[in-house]
């Protein structure tokens, strides 16, 4: 999923001065210490003149890139995370970085460190939900603050008044624009309170319960997991990984005409 290319001033920026000011939206010290976050293929003073926002550095989106003449694609996800000691164009991140180097298109991924972010991922996806008061989840255990505020993964939010599972999930639909998911659950259980992680949220199932949640929405549970999560009393719903993150992409393109 990709949103269109923009325009920059008359004068362009350069790579380098886009990830500066990116970094005042998502700072690059709040990645996780596993991911790979910033500028990973590109030139910092190359002129950008024009920028392609997309979830994921797919060659369909690098290739739509290159048609639109931007000179600079920023994703959520990163092109790779794991090093990689060959550049080959027969695997996958290979080819993207040849691709990427031949058309002269810089790459820039916030991931972890937009997730976290006061006004990144997770508070994106609460405001479409139409939670307007939340809280953090999970804290971040370095103690870090952004914006004034302290950081961490995904958000809890009351509902009041309660609602059913299945109330809950047609709230959802309609919210996120879907016809499906995956729920674990009774339909008539209800629901006071629930968790949202964006991305891939299973491993915050038995927190989700600590903080008083009945309910969790986030991407990829696993079918044990669900099942786990039932027998604690805590109601599953599965968007999927893509759709709990597609609202970075409105996030990203809003901070881009904000501070580009």
């Amino acid at each position: 999923m990709t949103q269109p290319a923009k325009e920059t001033a008359e004068h362009a920026a350069t790579v380098k001065e886009i990830l500066g000011l990116l970094e005042e939206v998502a700072p690059l010290d709040f990645a996780e210490e596993w991911d790979n976050c910033g500028l990973l293929v590109g030139d910092p003073g190359a002129g950008v003149k024009r920028i392609l926002v997309a979830l994921e550095p797919t060659m369909r989106v690098l290739g739509e890139a290159a048609e639109r003449e931007a000179s600079l694609v920023v994703t959520h996800h990163p092109l790779f995370i794991r090093p990689i000691s060959q550049v080959r164009a027969d695997t996958a991140a290979g080819r993207a970085i040849h691709f990427l180097i031949r058309e002269g298109i810089s790459l820039i991924a916030l991931h972890t460190n937009f997730d976290l972010a006061t006004g990144g991922v997770a508070d994106l996806l609460m405001a479409r939900l139409g939670f307007k008061e939340h809280e953090i989840l999970a804290p971040d255990p370095r103690g870090l603050v952004h914006r004034g505020s302290a950081v961490g993964m995904g958000r809890t939010a009351k509902i009041r008044p309660r609602v059913t599972l299945s109330e809950l999930v047609s709230r959802v639909f309609r919210a996120l624009s879907i016809s499906g998911a995956r729920v674990a659950g009774a339909k008539d259980m209800t629901v006071g309170k629930v968790a949202v992680v964006p991305g891939s949220g299973a491993d915050f199932i038995g927190l989700a319960k600590e903080a008083g949640c009945d309910a969790i929405i986030t991407g990829d549970v696993k079918h044990h997991q669900a099942r786990d999560a039932e027998e604690l009393g805590l109601a599953v719903l599965d968007i999927g990984h893509f759709t709990s993150e597609a609202v970075a992409l409105e996030g990203l393109c809003r901070s881009i005409r904000r501070v580009a």
